[in-house]
């Protein structure tokens, strides 16, 4: 069974999961560098869960990778009017990374789509 599959069976029994685990699909896809694909997965996540901010962070990622930098900055408006009291410093406390290495460059990448 393809992951695709799997999210739509998951998405019939629990749309709430099936968020998540489109969330969890779409950073698969950005940790591979397939950024289109990621790009195409957090949109769906985020149309899936509208009242979500998390989707948000992904497009953040996905749009600066890409070069869409204006893009990327509407999604951190986003964030902020969805998450007032957002700031990186309380994100990066919540990320489970074993590797600070690879927290620095989420957060670098973040800042880079407008986030502080």
């Amino acid at each position: 069974m393809t992951l695709t599959v799997t999210a739509v069976l998951a998405g019939s029994i629990c749309p709430n999961k099936a968020c998540d685990y489109q969330e969890r699909h779409a950073f698969g896809y950005f940790d591979h560098s397939r950024y289109e694909e990621a790009l195409a997965a957090f949109t769906h996540s985020r149309d899936r869960a509208p009242d979500a901010w998390f989707p948000y962070i992904g497009l953040v990622l996905t749009a600066v990778q890409l070069g869409h930098e204006g893009d990327a900055r509407v999604a951190a408006a986003e964030i902020l009017r969805r998450e007032p009291m957002f700031s990186l410093e309380r994100y990066a406390a919540l990320q489970p990374y074993q590797n600070p290495a690879d927290l620095t460059q989420e957060l670098d990448i973040l800042r880079q789509g407008g986030l502080k």
